[in-house]
């Protein structure tokens, strides 16, 4: 009886130590799961792709160009993106205003391209406007469907329609 008592003991006393081993190592395991997790790139390239679309719909040179570097630095890592990368600086240096709205329209032609193949995390619209460029038509990428032009900024602000989702 005591044999059998003192294994009952014993037992209960590495069950009882066992416990909270195994809640210190679900612990750990959900902090280095949640530490893992990655940060989801695609939707950075979004959220910096649509700086520079904002930049030119209010017509700023120097925060268009401040947008196209920091987006070219959140692709230029990746050799899949290079082309997105290169007309991120085509932008970038621009010489005026018009300039950066022309590379502008190579910048969304690749951003097109990359976010119907990243899938991104955010509904996306493809709107254009049929006036750009004397009446040859550009596109441009938006997260809402409320048109705000690029091309034309405060002085065609709601030329356009939106073409596709994303």
């Amino acid at each position: 009886m005591k044999t059998k008592m003192n294994a009952m003991v014993i037992m209960a006393f590495f069950a009882a130590c066992g416990t909270p081993k195994q809640e210190n190592t679900t612990e750990e395991t959900a902090t280095t799961e949640v530490a893992a997790e990655p940060v989801n790139e695609k939707d950075e390239v979004v959220e910096a792709y649509i700086k520079v679309k904002d930049a030119l719909v209010a017509t700023d040179m120097e925060s268009t160009k401040n947008a196209a570097e920091a987006l070219h630095h959140t692709v230029m890592s990746d050799e899949s993106l290079k082309s997105l990368a290169d007309a991120t600086m085509a932008v970038a240096q621009g010489e005026d205003i018009e300039a950066q709205r022309v590379a502008f329209q190579t910048l969304t032609a690749e951003f097109i391209s990359y976010a119907k193949t990243s899938n991104p995390s955010v509904k996306l619209y493809v709107q254009f406007c049929p006036m750009a460029f004397d009446n040859t038509g550009a596109n441009w990428v938006s997260t809402s469907s409320e048109i705000r032009n690029p091309y034309f900024g405060d002085k065609m602000l709601k030329c356009g329609r939106v073409d596709e989702e994303i």
